[in-house]
C-alpha cells in the first residue's frame, strides 16, 4: 500500500465487546444507517498510526489490523505543512487514557456529546477529551481540511461515509490488509 503522513482510517474495533455497542448506536445516528467500522486513526506515515485505543498511542497498521478490513483515505488538499499544523495539535493527547464515559454519552446525551467533554474538566489531564474519530476530526480541523469544523460528535461511521462519499477526500485502500 501506498500510504501517507496525514491520511486517516477506518476499521472494526478488535474488541468485540466495544465493538458492538459503537456499532448499534452508529447504525442509529449516521445518515447512511452503516455501521460497519468502530474505530479510526490517522496514519503518520507509511505504516505508523496514531489513534485512540486504552490510550492514545502509535502503532504498526500492518501489524495491528493484519487480516482486518480497513478503510483508508487522502484529503486532497494535505501537504507537509498541513499535517504538521494538525498533528501539532493532536500530538499532546498522546499517552492519555481514553474518555470511556465520552462512549455513553454517544448512547445516552447524542446531542451534548457535540458541546460538552466532561474528561477535559475532571480528567486531572489523564484523560484525552476525545474519542478515537474525533481525534481525526481534530486533526483535519487544524491540518485546515475543509468541513471539519465540527469534530465532536463524530463517529467511525461518519468518517467512512466521507471517505467514501466527499470529493474532498479520496479512498485509497478499501480491503483487507495483508
Amino acid at each position: 500500500m501506498n500510504f501517507r503522513r496525514g491520511d486517516i482510517f477506518c476499521t472494526r474495533n478488535p474488541a468485540a465487546w466495544m465493538a458492538k455497542p459503537i456499532s448499534f448506536v452508529s447504525k442509529l445516528r449516521t445518515p447512511t444507517n452503516e455501521g460497519d467500522v468502530t474505530h479510526a486513526g490517522i496514519l503518520i506515515d507509511r505504516v505508523t498510526t496514531f489513534e485512540s485505543l486504552w490510550t492514545v498511542r502509535r502503532q504498526n497498521i500492518y501489524q495491528a489490523y493484519a487480516g482486518s478490513h480497513v478503510l483508508v483515505g487522502r484529503f486532497v488538499d494535505m501537504t507537509d505543512a498541513a499535517f504538521a499544523r494538525g498533528f501539532a495539535i493532536v500530538a499532546p493527547y498522546e499517552g492519555k487514557w481514553y474518555p470511556f464515559p465520552r462512549l455513553f454519552m454517544f448512547v445516552l446525551t447524542p446531542i451534548l456529546v457535540k458541546y460538552i467533554a466532561p474528561a477535559k474538566i475532571i480528567g486531572m489531564g489523564l484523560f484525552s477529551d476525545v474519542v478515537c474519530s474525533e481525534l481525526v476530526g481534530l486533526f483535519a480541523k487544524y491540518a485546515g481540511m475543509e468541513g471539519w469544523d465540527q469534530f465532536r460528535g463524530l463517529m467511525p461511521a461518519h468518517l467512512a461515509d466521507r471517505i467514501r462519499r466527499w470529493d474532498l477526500l479520496e479512498v485509497i485502500f478499501d480491503g483487507v490488509l495483508p
